[in-house]
């Protein structure tokens, strides 16, 4: 056993003995114990020749690379006896050799005309209205429901006209799509209406050359019938202009002079129903 101070805090250690494989370090901070000279120069060759020995094993490992790896990639040949020739191929005879016309393709069938959407010409400055704005032009009192459902797509105007005359007594806008419930004054009516896409008001509507005008065919009833002891009951029309196969509401168009004629019935009031 030896008695060896510690340089950093002067503690007295007791060793068994200094050793090449592991050095002593103090028992208080830890610190490396001072040891003979030869001791620590020797421990640093060991080191040194092992790093040493790993790099030459990795430098040798290298250079083998390089020197094998072009001998691995170089094709290698076949020996080919003496006298060997390739076989000769018979020659195609002369129906082999025309020229066959290509497989059909089973896939490829008649091909779909291309079809190119126009959008609709400006005649007019854009204008914004909600739909189910209405102007009415009649004083008598509107009761009689009018349902109006559209398709969607376009846009409509619609326009109620006394029948035998020329007298506007509503205009309602619905877009495309929507469906809205009128109030009516009583009476027998034809319905006009416009339909199209860009809003330019209800004296334009939709702008020339880009509204297509329609008159339902028919005349539509709004009547009221008062029942003693319950009140009275109002009869309107459900209309719905949605193109359908086997439809009973049939429409034709009109001229542009003809919807040009439908003129206000007089000065619009305001409306008494929630829009």
């Amino acid at each position: 056993m030896q008695i060896v101070e510690c340089h950093h805090c002067h503690t007295k250690n007791r060793i068994p003995g200094f050793r090449l494989g592991a050095r002593a370090t103090c028992g208080k901070c830890k610190v490396f114990l001072p040891e003979p000279k030869w001791l620590t120069v020797t421990r640093d060759v060991r080191v040194t020749m092992r790093t040493h020995w790993v790099f030459l094993a990795g430098a040798g490992v290298l250079l083998a690379g390089y020197f094998l790896l072009p001998l691995l990639n170089e094709p290698r040949g076949t020996a080919v006896e003496p006298g060997w020739a390739p076989p000769t191929l018979p020659k195609p005879s002369i129906a082999s050799t025309r020229q066959q016309p290509p497989p059909r393709d089973p896939f490829v069938g008649p091909v779909a005309p291309l079809r190119i959407d126009i959008a609709p010409v400006m005649t007019c400055v854009p204008r914004h209205v909600k739909s189910g704005a209405r102007r009415l032009y009649s004083k008598a009192p509107a009761r009689v429901p009018l349902k109006i459902t559209t398709p969607v797509g376009d846009n409509f105007l619609f326009k109620l006209v006394p029948t035998g005359t020329k007298k506007v007594v509503m205009t309602a806008y619905i877009a495309g799509g929507d469906t809205r419930t009128f109030r009516v004054p009583e009476g027998t009516y034809s319905i006009y209406f416009a339909q199209g896409q860009v809003w330019c008001g209800f004296r334009d509507a939709f702008g020339k050359g880009n509204t297509k005008l329609m008159e339902l065919s028919g005349e539509f009833a709004f009547t009221s019938t008062v029942v003693p002891g319950v009140g009275t009951n109002y009869e309107g029309e459900e209309i719905d202009v949605t193109p359908k196969l086997e439809g009973n509401l049939r429409s034709h168009e009109v001229s542009d002079a003809d919807f040009s004629d439908l003129v206000p019935a007089g000065p619009a009031t305001p409306s008494n129903e929630n829009k």
